[in-house]
């Protein structure tokens, strides 16, 4: 149990009332606020969110509870939820079976919620019998008895896909068009080639994704879209992201094999796949590509003894990406480490065939008018040269190599020194009176390298709006599997738990208002678009439940329920493992620079009192914007020595064994 004294508390009655109710037990008030670690909470969550949500919502936020909520008693939570998971059970049937006056036994309606219940844990690769003490349907349903996760991937209308995909192949320029033929040739042939696709942001990847998608998936066969960012993923058609697709875990080592047992539906679904599209490739770690090579060749190798010698088991796998923005994440990783991480330093990246896409289908779309395409091609080349390293640089004092670059005057939001609500007032300009518009919030978006920069920009934004704010705290406790003994459990106080602020976490305290932006910071239901990294406007704040429309690519407009989940750290500069039971949320008026990647924004402020401090983070930042008008850049011009400069990291070295990317 955890319980913090409410602020100012003058008496013990005060420390019992929560929300103006006075509890007669500190218990209770625990249980008000939250701070308790016990299923109440999720009970009370299901109970509000009827008030308002559909029943299908319903059935959506059952199954987040079950994976991400460390539910301990699941037969109570379905017992107690069931009547209003089925709501719609009997219409649905009604209308399903042509017989309007049909009315379901008890038993028959429950089977029946259990069975749609099992259809979205199946879109998590999961099932009811994977979830213990859960009870089952008494009766199968109609497509019962085949594999569900085949039975999705082939249920496209492939009159319309045929249509699609011939429209968009005459689409396709010269370039796209060679990697086109590859791809379906090798797909027809079975012939398991790997291929990957090199391109810079607007020249058309994800569009010849979906072309090469429409045609195969036309012929009735399977591709299986991934990404490594859940936003790049969202791109997609039927999209999700590599490491929830295919079970990869999330600390890799060399030897490391996907969670994937012989005799799933998961593994079959990957002995009938035809082609796997994985985006955003550079940004993943080399022993994720590695882990999947070795699962499939052990899962296909089963039944297809030659599959075992050919890379992922003789499937084509098409790969892409910009190896100018983020690499692999390698905690205190340094130059070397990051650059041997990446994929092309892989064994599979000596049977990669490498085809490159240069033409910016950008600038071939933008206005007819001639002096705007010139700018945004010069824009565009100037990105590159960026992101290539090639741009002329001055070397500091302390440094070994020149980094430091001269931002074009017209790219320059202010000079002097730095200040957050000039930044504010140029990106989010009348925010007084634009504030709550949606169309307004998601076309633009402070970026920064830090976390602690961004969350001091989101609180200046904060307090800016009127109304209600709303405060969530977590509740946090330390595994006690990660301690040898509760004397040292006992030895870390509750309130430095809640003051930890760790990467991937949020925080104790979660300040919110209705019509704020949000961030998830999860994947927990990536076919409702709730990836990590999607944006959201907070519609309903509830006590147990948050309400929020997404504004994030192709799930714009989805009205989405979120409770508070438990997350888990591993945080090396920390010696346990902390749980926090919180909300998977932040503001995002601001956000880092890593977290941007895959987002496209029309208005975008690069805000830097510290310069970044990896390869690829001016790139990317820079190009999260639509047009050059969009973009500006807040530095520290105080020095007159590197006025209108700031550092922009590249590691020249991990492009060694690319084609030219000039």
């Amino acid at each position: 149990m955890a319980f913090v004294h409410p602020t100012a508390a003058r008496t013990f009655e005060e420390i019992r009332t929560v929300e103006g109710h006075t509890y007669k037990y500190y218990k209770e008030a625990c249980s008000a606020m939250g701070l308790l670690n016990n299923d109440k909470e999720w009970h009370n969550a299901l109970q509000e969110a009827n008030q308002w949500a559909m029943p299908s919502q319903l059935r959506e936020l059952f199954v987040t509870m079950l994976l991400f909520c460390e539910v301990t008693d699941v037969v109570t939570l379905w017992n107690n939820s069931y009547v209003m998971l089925s709501e719609d059970i009997e219409r649905k049937k009604r209308k399903l079976f042509g017989h309007p006056g049909l009315v379901l036994t008890e038993e028959a309606k429950r089977s029946y919620t259990l069975i749609e219940v099992d259809k979205v844990l199946m879109r998590y690769g999961k099932s009811l019998k994977d979830i213990k003490d859960m009870p089952l349907p008494q009766f199968e349903d109609v497509n019962g008895l085949e594999n569900k996760l085949i039975r999705d991937e082939r249920m496209y209308d492939r009159k319309q896909l045929a249509y699609d995909s011939s429209q968009k192949m005459q689409q396709l320029n010269k370039d796209q068009r060679v990697v086109y033929d590859k791809v379906i040739e090798a797909v027809n042939n079975n012939s398991g080639q790997v291929i990957f696709l090199l391109g810079h942001g607007g020249t058309g990847k994800t569009f010849l994704y979906s072309t090469i998608s429409a045609k195969i998936r036309a012929e009735g066969k399977i591709v299986l879209n991934v990404a490594s960012s859940g936003i790049a993923a969202l791109l997609l058609p039927g999209g999700r992201t590599a490491h929830s697709r295919f079970e990869i875990p999330i600390e890799l080592f060399d030897n490391s094999t996907c969670n994937i047992s012989h005799n799933t539906q998961l593994a079959e679904l990957l002995r009938e796949t035809s082609l796997i599209i994985w985006d955003e490739a550079p940004m993943d770690h080399k022993y994720a590509f590695e882990a999947l090579d070795r699962t499939m060749k052990d899962i296909i190798g089963l039944r297809d003894k030659e599959a075992k010698s050919k890379l992922f088991g003789g499937k084509v796998i098409l790969l892409g990406g910009d190896f100018r923005q983020v690499l692999p994440i390698v905690s205190k990783g340094a130059r070397q480490d990051i650059v041997q991480a990446s994929i092309n330093r892989s064994y599979i990246w000596n049977d990669c065939r490498v085809y490159t896409l240069s033409k910016s289908m950008r600038v071939s779309e933008s206005n007819i008018d001639p002096q705007k395409q010139e700018r945004n091609r010069a824009f565009n080349n100037w990105l590159l040269a960026m992101g290539d390293g090639r741009l002329e640089a001055k070397t500091e004092d302390h440094e070994k190599k020149a980094t430091w670059i001269k931002i074009p005057t017209e790219y320059i939001g202010s000079s002097g020194a730095l200040d957050i609500a000039t930044a504010v007032r140029q990106i989010y300009p009348d925010f007084d009176n634009m504030c709550y518009d949606p169309e307004y919030l998601k076309q633009r978006a402070i970026l920064t390298p830090l976390n602690e920069t961004a969350d001091l920009i989101n609180s200046h934004m904060a307090d800016l709006i009127s109304g209600d704010e709303k405060v969530y705290k977590s509740c946090d406790e330390i595994c006690t599997t990660s301690l040898e003994c509760m004397d040292e459990f006992e030895s870390y106080p509750t309130e430095y738990l809640n003051s930890l602020n760790l990467q991937g976490l949020p925080h104790h305290e979660l300040k919110l208002r209705i019509g704020m932006p949000v961030m998830l910071l999860r994947n927990i239901n990536p076919s409702q678009g709730l990836c990590n990294g999607t944006r959201l406007i907070v519609t309903h704040l509830g006590k147990f439940i948050i309400e929020a429309n997404i504004i994030t690519k192709t799930k714009v407009g989805n009205k989405v329920l979120i409770p508070r989940i438990v997350m888990t750290t591993t945080d090396r500069r920390i010696p346990f493992v902390l749980k926090r039971r919180q909300y998977p949320l932040k503001p995002c008026y601001a956000m880092t620079i890593n977290k941007s990647q895959g987002q496209s924004l029309t208005n975008v402020g690069v805000y830097l009192p510290k310069p970044v401090f990896s390869h690829g983070q001016l790139y990317v930042a820079a190009s999260r914007t639509t047009s050059p008008e969009g973009l500006k850049f807040f530095i520290d011009d105080t020095d007159q020595t590197y006025k209108g400069h700031t550092r922009n990291i590249v590691y020249k070295e991990v492009f060694s064994n690319l084609p030219t990317v000039n």
